[in-house]
């Protein structure tokens, strides 16, 4: 199996089923996927970040070597190929992705005796080896990554020709984390406007941290519907309505 099989069920504590994340990450050739990153006298992965509020997150890296889109040269458009499109993100997710959306159910054993089901959540991710072309045609180099799956949260990109993401890790690490954090249903709105996760990369600078620190968005991990927050299952703009005061509550979550 692509991701690491790991069941995280043995390290929850007197529980009787175990609810985890898996993400699927996939890469072109001629990228990297975010290295562990020591700051503040810790090691930082996507794991701990996510660990540090509750949640089980494994990463499965799966394939290295996706080609970057290539086509017939356009006199008009010489910089055609340096961008790609979220219809493109889509299609590359339909031709590579293996894992399902939404949840899975399979049998675990707590502390590896207890007979029991544990739910996994899917997630999608892949380095490309562009910029990204948002919907309306406009070519945007200095964005990092997106979540562009709005309508169910289930996928994100990091975009490796953009300079901070291939030359600083660190900033490439904690801008992966904050599109996971948008596939967990966080907006920029639930952000601290310095260093929490769901500021910005860009805003913050170089005075940023590993965590989770504002109010809404620790709210939002821990207490919120879990329909809410998930990936893979409920749109980004249903969320709980105390994401109301910057325009997220429309839909339903299951």
């Amino acid at each position: 199996m692509f991701w690491h099989r790991a069941v995280a069920c043995a390290v929850l504590v007197m529980t009787t089923a175990c609810t985890s994340t898996a993400i699927e990450y996939d890469r072109m050739t001629g990228t990297a996927f975010p290295q562990p990153q020591a700051r503040n006298n810790a090691t930082h992965t996507i794991p701990t970040i996510y660990a540090a509020e509750g949640y089980l997150v494994s990463v499965g890296e799966d394939q290295t070597n996706i080609a970057a889109l290539t086509g017939p040269p356009d006199p008009n458009d010489p910089n055609q190929y340096d961008f790609i499109t979220e219809a493109e993100l889509d299609a590359l997710e339909t031709a590579n992705r293996s894992s399902p959306v939404g949840s899975t159910r399979f049998l675990c054993f707590n502390w590896g005796i207890v007979p029991s089901y544990c739910t996994r959540y899917h997630l999608y991710g892949i380095v490309v080896n562009h910029f990204y072309e948002d919907p309306s045609g406009v070519r945007r180099p200095t964005i990092l990554g997106i979540m562009w799956t709005a309508n169910n949260r289930r996928a994100f990109a990091g975009f490796w020709r953009n300079t901070t993401v291939s030359g600083d890790n660190g900033k490439y690490l904690r801008s992966t984390a904050h599109e996971i954090g948008h596939a967990f249903n966080l907006h920029h709105e639930d952000g601290n406007g310095s260093t929490d996760i769901m500021n910005q990369t860009g805003v913050v600078g170089n005075n940023y941290v590993y965590d989770f620190v504002a109010t809404a968005s620790t709210d939002h991990l821990s207490q919120h519907d879990k329909g809410c927050v998930w990936p893979g299952l409920s749109a980004f703009a249903a969320a709980h309505t105390n994401h109301a005061d910057h325009g997220y509550n429309s839909g339903t979550c299951p």
